[in-house]
């Protein structure tokens, strides 16, 4: 009950599902963690029984978070692996999830470059996506003005495509 939809991957290993609401999702996690469920499964002629686990999963939100801040990794990558001579900060990117940031970590400190924030939901279901530039310190690693908009420009587009 309340299943809308089943996705099956190496039926062996894992089975989604999606639930109409997160209420349904929420009830069914709370069954399986307190029932010992099974699914059965034949194959050839013998009865293959498998315990069944569950978990949730990350909610939509932190899914578009991700992309995002993936986006923005590819793209601020070959500047942090090559600075440019002119650079005054120099380290590796790292990100934050659950903040939605990007930055840029030395031995002493980390340095915010961008931030993603998720706008209201739309009636369609999709998320707005506002992808903020800390200029000051994308200057710190060489990257401009006009290519921090570039960059934030780019990653807004591909992500109302997704």
């Amino acid at each position: 009950a309340g299943v809308k939809k089943v996705g099956a991957r190496d039926l062996s290993r894992s089975v989604s599902l999606l639930f109409a609401s997160v209420d349904e999702a929420s009830a069914a996690l709370d069954a399986i963690r307190v029932k010992e469920l099974v699914f059965n499964q034949r194959i050839g002629g013998a009865l293959r029984v498998s315990a069944i686990r569950g978990r949730s999963d990350r909610t939509l939100e932190a899914r578009i978070r991700g992309r995002v801040l993936g986006a923005l990794w590819r793209a601020l990558a070959p500047t942090v692996a090559k600075p440019p001579a002119d650079a005054q900060v120099r380290g590796s990117l790292g990100t934050n999830g659950g903040t939605g940031t990007i930055f840029i970590k030395t031995d002493e400190e980390a340095f915010e470059l961008f931030q993603v924030r998720l706008g209201t939901k739309r009636v369609d279901g999709s998320y707005p996506v506002d992808v903020v530039p800390v200029l000051e310190n994308l200057a710190g690693i060489g990257i401009d003005a006009a290519t921090a908009g570039a960059i934030t420009k780019e990653v807004e587009e591909g992500e109302t495509k997704t």
